[in-house]
């Protein structure tokens, strides 16, 4: 429901001639949703231009890999057909999203943004990285402990 939501700020936003922009964070499982697609296509019709869509592509979800539970094959090109101006970046490079939603030069004008990022679910972390399980795990004391270490790099 949060990019439905956004695009009533968005829509709000832009009825009232506010600067403001939206940001919306999805999960690439969560766009298997048909109400995701539904705001896609609200958005795009009302030129949201002030909206930003982020989907964190790890290609996992609750059920298994995205591939194999829905495959929507290119994710820049999806977002692309429903009127987004689609790019992609390394979910992981801070400086190369922060630039990506940073250079308006690089958008095209009137149309909403969707940032796919692509990420690796539990980077850095050996017990959690690209595991399904740790989609909804939770740490005890030790594995916390492991994990900051790892994260630290093994210092």
């Amino acid at each position: 429901m949060g990019l439905g939501y956004a695009c009533g700020l968005a829509i709000a936003l832009k009825r009232k001639n506010l600067p403001s922009h939206v940001y919306v964070l999805l999960g690439d499982g969560e766009c298997d949703e048909g109400s995701i697609w539904e705001a896609a296509a609200f958005a795009a019709h009302n030129q949201l231009a002030n909206l930003t869509v982020i989907v964190d592509a790890n290609g996992l979800q609750l059920d298994g890999p995205t591939d194999e539970i829905l495959s929507f094959g290119n994710m820049a090109e999806r977002w692309a057909a429903f009127g987004f101006d689609a790019h992609e970046v390394d979910g992981h490079d801070v400086i190369s999203v922060r630039d990506m939603l940073r250079d308006a030069s690089k958008r095209k004008r009137g149309v909403p943004i969707a940032l796919i990022a692509h990420t690796v679910k539990g980077k850095g972390v050996s017990f959690a990285e690209n595991n399904i399980e740790w989609h909804d795990g939770t740490l005890d004391d030790a594995l916390y402990q492991r994990a900051l270490h790892e994260l630290d790099g093994g210092r």
